[in-house]
């Protein structure tokens, strides 16, 4: 009975064990993921505003002439 009980606590804290590997790493590739996705809208995001502004500056210019 204690040899079983042994083996279950064991195969449990295996099974925890495993699972708190898995919730880790799943974790460290989200946020892998989320800092690949922020260095790109950080790559993108300026871009989109200089446009923007260089636009609505020749528009504002154009007006002005």
């Amino acid at each position: 009975m204690v040899f079983s009980t042994h083996i279950s606590i064991s195969f449990l804290c295996a099974v925890i064990s495993l699972h708190l590997g898995v919730n880790f790493k799943v974790k460290r590739i989200q946020a892998q993921m989320h800092k690949k996705l922020d260095m790109l809208i950080g790559h993108i995001k300026p871009d989109v505003e200089n446009r923007w502004l260089s636009f609505y500056s020749r528009l504002v210019a154009h007006h002005a002439a």
